[in-house]
């Protein structure tokens, strides 16, 4: 460090603030932190390397925010508040007017989110910036990349893009206007964590992440985690003001492959639109539907391109139990063969099986048996059952019924902290347990009641 300006002074002069959350804050060799009870903990952390995150022309206020920003990003992806965070910093020399705006940069920000700055390091090297955020969320609460679940509505918040296209011009892609190039440029160099709108989502979302390497990639690390697949409507995507007025391979570009916007990509069951837009009004942020999560990546062009056939078990799903005739029709990819059973004649032994026209060509006499094919009286029940359930009145019925008790649950049981994800469709609805579900079981048997798990 500067021989005029020792490592404890630097703390002394720009890091160094009363507490008022945490136990013990800077200046001692751990910091101490009180988590309200029941509560657990989120940690996050992140760096940035001059030359790779930042450019050397950066004001350092702005460096300042977004050092932090970061962080705060990644705990509002998680839906969780935010609590304290460390910084630890290398410096080439000491600059004190680089410092004091750092520092000033990032306390405006740590002050609008109520958090605090509780410890850290300073040492000399190549510019590097090491934030770790510390936040806190109940139970069950936290927003994860594997919970996206078929047929679930795929949002993006806030716009989109001109983070990267400052990239762009900074490397000589693109030209832009003074006024567009500094717009652009403070998207990129200090963007907004959308703290309060992951602090809504909580109980509305089924995952999230937030957006730092690209829309794409960040997608395929929710659609792997939750080993689902995704229709992407590109047409839907929000672009940036900026971005707004570039060509079309130029908007191409920065929408799916841009990093450093910071917005929140988030999955939601699409019986939940309005409350997510409700969320999203309490968080003031702008939130716009981009795509839908589908069965599994690519599953019907997989098959297709292999000649293999996909086949749906709807033995259990079927015959509007999901709000459609069909549960297949929810999911939106068509099987080539779907089995039936019981459900089919109330209840009565039979068995069936729906194939496309191009698998029933193939099929000749004897190609297929069944354990309960249904004699006469059998397939007159079938066939008395089906005409009544394939009505417009009674599928009609069946999602009334489906967004009652869809908003049931999610209002009163979501809240309990022993339930962690309330999932379903139509009439098929199941609780994901915190803890283990052989204890709930016991439990509700003292009570008369038996559970399925």
């Amino acid at each position: 460090m500067h021989e005029h300006v020792g490592e404890f002074e630097l703390i002394a002069r720009h890091f160094a603030r009363p507490v008022r959350r945490a136990l013990l804050g800077v200046g001692d060799d751990c910091a101490l932190i009180a988590p309200t009870p029941g509560m657990q903990l989120a940690l996050a952390a992140d760096m940035l390397v001059e030359g790779r995150h930042f450019v050397a022309t950066v004001p350092p206020a702005r460096l300042g925010h977004k050092a932090l920003a970061v962080n705060l990003s990644d705990l509002a992806a998680c839906g969780a508040r935010p609590l304290a965070f460390l910084l630890s910093i290398a410096m080439p020399r000491v600059d004190e007017g680089f410092v004091a705006a750092f520092a000033e940069g990032m306390y405006a920000l740590a002050d609008a989110h109520g958090i605090e700055l509780v410890g850290g390091d300073t040492t000399a090297g190549p510019l590097v910036i090491n934030v770790s955020v510390i936040g806190e969320v109940a139970p069950g609460q936290a927003l994860r990349r594997d919970g996206a679940r078929v047929g679930d509505t795929l949002w993006v918040s806030g716009r989109l893009g001109d983070a990267r296209l400052a990239l762009e011009a900074l490397r000589g892609q693109v030209r832009l206007a003074g006024e567009d190039f500094e717009r652009a440029r403070l998207a990129m160099e200090a963007p907004q964590p959308r703290v309060a709108l992951g602090l809504a989502l909580r109980g509305i979302a089924t995952s999230a992440i937030d957006l730092s390497d690209g829309l794409l990639g960040d997608l395929g690390h929710v659609l792997a985690a939750s080993r689902v697949g995704a229709s992407l409507d590109v047409a839907t995507l929000p672009p940036g003001e900026v971005l707004a007025r570039q060509d079309p391979a130029m908007q191409r570009l920065c929408l799916l492959h841009g990093g450093d916007d910071y917005e929140l990509l988030f999955t939601a069951p699409a019986a939940r639109d309005e409350a997510v837009r409700g969320a999203a009004r309490t968080a003031g942020v702008d939130v716009t539907p981009i795509g839908r999560i589908e069965a599994a990546p690519g599953l019907r062009q997989i098959c297709d391109e292999t000649g293999a056939l996909l086949v749906f078990d709807e033995i259990q799903c079927g015959l509007g139990r999901t709000g459609t005739l069909w549960a297949y029709e929810g999911y939106h990819v068509t099987p080539d063969i779907m089995t039936l059973a019981k459900p089919l004649a109330g209840g009565l032994p039979i068995g069936a099986i729906l194939l496309t026209q191009t698998v029933a060509d193939a099929l000749g006499p004897g190609d297929h048996g069944s354990t309960f094919a249904g004699g006469p009286l059998v397939c007159t029940v079938a066939h008395s059952v089906f005409r009544h359930i394939n009505t417009p009145v009674f599928l009609q019925q069946v999602k009334s019924h489906s967004d009652y008790m869809a908003a049931q649950l999610n209002d009163r049981v979501v809240a309990s902290p022993l339930i962690e994800q309330v999932r379903g469709k139509g009439l098929m609805w199941g609780l994901v347990s915190v803890p283990p579900a052989a204890d709930i079981m016991v439990e509700a048997r003292k009570f008369g009641l038996i559970v399925l798990v």
